[in-house]
């Protein structure tokens, strides 16, 4: 599983359920995992400094304030159409 350094167990099976399916080695598992914690600096940048300098769970802390996920798991779709998009560009280059 990529670096994730303060998410609990749940969190990353949450984070792995999401990306599922989707054929990412884990390069690509990365580049996702570092995509989501762009998005999520971007629109929710106090909660983020929060957990690094907590050394909590970032998942934990979006669970309890009762955000909604969906703009969330819309953007790790995203990141992972982006991914794979710059893999086939890559691959079809060679």
């Amino acid at each position: 599983m990529p670096g994730f350094r303060y998410v609990c167990q749940f969190h990353r099976d949450r984070f792995a359920a999401a990306i599922a399916g989707h054929g990412l080695d884990a390069e690509g598992i990365e580049d996702v995992r570092c995509a989501l914690l762009a998005w999520l600096a971007e629109n929710y940048p106090a909660m983020v400094l929060d957990h690094f300098n907590r050394k909590s769970c970032l998942g934990c802390g979006l669970r309890e304030a009762s955000i909604d996920l969906a703009p969330m798991y819309r953007a790790i779709g995203d990141a992972v159409a982006r991914v794979k998009a710059r893999r086939a560009s890559a691959a079809a280059a060679r």
